[in-house]
């Protein structure tokens, strides 16, 4: 692990990242150079999370190298997979494809949620193979990799958003 520093002063590790992850979500002509600021002055970036999705319910991690770990659904398209670009990023399991290796949907008009696989990838629900989109429902097992987790909805028939 080599932490280095970009140009904009954040620290990361480049071995898991070609470029920096602060600035790549941001427009870098908008951060002054460290030298243009007032003497090592920081500058605070907020996410606003006014236009962010609730939470619609959760994966729990009970089994496999994320142990104990929690992955928020929220509302429409959730992709699962190990890369950090992921919704739900597994990031610690080699056997999870590093993108979409399946998608985890929660429709809130039906206020439901459902598990669409990959055909290159498996993934089990309840110990069954999925082949194609199934209903999740409360304390539903999925398996993707060596990692297993419990499917924990919040919004449900008598709560949603």
């Amino acid at each position: 692990m080599a932490i280095i520093r970009c140009p904009q002063g954040h620290h990361y590790d480049d071995k898991k990242f070609k470029e920096c992850p602060y600035c790549l979500s941001i427009d870098r002509a908008e951060i002054p150079n460290k030298d243009e600021g007032a003497m090592g002055a920081s500058i605070g970036l907020f996410e606003s999370t006014i236009d962010r999705n609730p939470v619609a319910g959760w994966l729990v991690c009970i089994e496999g190298p994320e142990k104990g770990r929690d992955y928020r659904i929220t509302a429409g398209k959730n992709n699962v997979g190990r890369s950090w670009k992921m919704d739900i990023s597994i990031a610690k399991d080699p056997q999870v494809l590093r993108a979409d290796h399946a998608c985890v949907i929660y429709d809130a008009q039906e206020n439901s949620f459902r598990l669409v696989p990959n055909d290159e990838a498996e993934s089990l629900l309840n110990g069954e193979r999925v082949t194609k989109t199934v209903l999740l429902k409360e304390n539903d097992r999925i398996r993707f990799g060596e990692s297993e987790f419990v499917f924990v909805p919040y919004c449900k028939a008598d709560r949603n958003w």
